[in-house]
Order: structure tokens, then sequence, then C-alpha cells
């Protein structure tokens, strides 16, 4: 059964780290980025999502369960915002009053 990321989980990862971004210091060019997490750790981008003020926040993970969350301004600069391990993608889940 194919599995999907919530979009609220997402969504609550963006409001906690998008602001965040320019006060990094592990920033670069996003294609340095994409290329090296892709290169190191076999991470590919799993959920992508734009924030109130432009920041596109993107979640990247790899079959054997690492993650990172990255967050990239409009002027192409992206920020490693934080990593992880154990990474799994969940069925969304429609709430219906207080019945799952």
């Amino acid at each position: 059964m194919k599995k999907y990321l919530t979009l609220s989980v997402l969504a609550a990862i963006t409001a906690c780290v998008a602001d965040v971004a320019l006060a990094q210091s592990n920033c670069l060019p996003r294609e340095v980025i994409v290329s090296r997490l892709a290169e190191k750790y076999g991470e590919t981008v799993q959920t992508r999502a734009l924030t109130h003020n432009g920041v596109l926040v993107e979640n990247y993970a790899s079959s054997n369960g690492s993650w990172t969350i990255v967050a990239t301004e409009a002027n192409g600069v992206s920020c490693l915002m934080v990593s992880g391990s154990n990474f799994e993608l969940v069925e969304s889940v429609v709430f219906e009053g207080d019945k799952l």
C-alpha cells in the first residue's frame, strides 16, 4: 500500500522552520545542496510546500530512512534546517468530528 505524508504534518514542519532559514550558517546554492543530498545520502525530494513569505520547504529522504529538511529563499540559496533518521511516509488520515 502506498503511503503519503499528511499535509498537516508538512504544514507544521513548514511553520517551524521557514522563518529561520536566513539565520542558518549552513546555506549554499540549491543545486549544490540537492546534489550533495543525492550523492552522499541517496536522498530525493519527498514533499514540497511554500510558506506564506515565499520560502520553498522541501523534505528529502532516502530508502534507508535518512531525511533532511531544506528551506530555499527566492534568491536560490538553500539552508539545511534539520535532519535525522527513521523517515516513514504515513497514510493520510481524514478527521470527521471526533472520529478517526
